[in-house]
């Protein structure tokens, strides 16, 4: 812990590092409640000595996730910890946790971090990396959403799913429920291969977790063999969406 040396005013006062012995004046307030054991500059040495990763992007992107979802003085906090969305234990304790699956899920400097369901926390199984303009796509459905699912309408008792490519509006066909209509949209989307190389991360993901399966079929034409690919819900899947953990655009 810091010591303390002597008080400067009823808000400051000195307080002498043990790491590296020198002293600093630090507000009493900020003291008492971290109660950090070294000084700033110490701390952030031993960070670089641990895993030199403290002045990169990805390390400025792990410390704001945290900030606006644990620090309730934070800018965007009501938007993030106020809502109850939240940094899984593991991330939240090590950074290197968090820098492992970053770069093994394709980060790079022009990628940022997002959620695939927005109502849902900081986890490796809910985030992806997505350029800027995919992740300002995906924020909470509009006010006048009347399904919860994006792309899907409620038109007289059904719900219709559709999809924008090219400027044009497609008309994906109409359910008797918004998760069949929400699903077959996902499909369309991977089997089309139509959306941004993230989006289809997005929806390989789900793949990944168990949520879709692919299965390849051999075709065989007068011009070859062609492989299709199809796309299928599994049980998992069915339960994911019927709890309504869509938000992916």
């Amino acid at each position: 812990m810091l010591e303390l040396i002597e008080k400067v005013s009823s808000r400051r006062a000195i307080y002498k590092c043990p790491v590296c012995n020198k002293e600093k004046e630090l507000g009493i307030y900020h003291v008492s409640v971290n109660k950090p054991k070294k000084c700033r500059s110490c701390t952030v040495t031993e960070r670089n000595m641990k895993h030199g990763k403290s002045k990169s992007r990805l390390y400025r992107i792990w410390q704001g996730m945290k900030s606006r979802c644990m620090i309730s003085s934070a800018s965007g906090y009501k938007n993030y910890g106020g809502r109850g969305i939240f940094v899984c234990k593991s991330w939240s304790d090590s950074f290197e946790e968090f820098y492992s699956f970053a770069i093994n899920n394709g980060y790079d400097d022009n990628l940022e971090i997002e959620r695939i369901n927005n109502n849902d926390g900081y986890h490796p199984s809910n985030c992806i990396f997505v350029r800027t303009s995919v992740n300002a796509k995906n924020k909470r459905l509009y006010k006048n959403n009347n399904t919860g699912f994006r792309g899907v309408v409620s038109v007289r008792k059904k719900f219709t799913s559709s999809i924008r490519e090219n400027g044009k509006n497609i008309h994906l066909g109409t359910y008797p429920t918004a998760e069949e209509a929400y699903i077959n949209r996902l499909i369309y989307i991977y089997n089309n291969n139509i959306y941004r190389r993230e989006e289809l991360l997005m929806i390989k993901l789900l793949i990944r977790s168990g949520i879709f399966d692919v299965k390849e079929n051999l075709i065989i034409t007068s011009k070859g063999q062609i492989v299709k690919f199809t796309t299928l819900l599994t049980g998992k899947g069915q339960q994911y969406f019927l709890m309504k953990l869509g938000g992916l655009e």
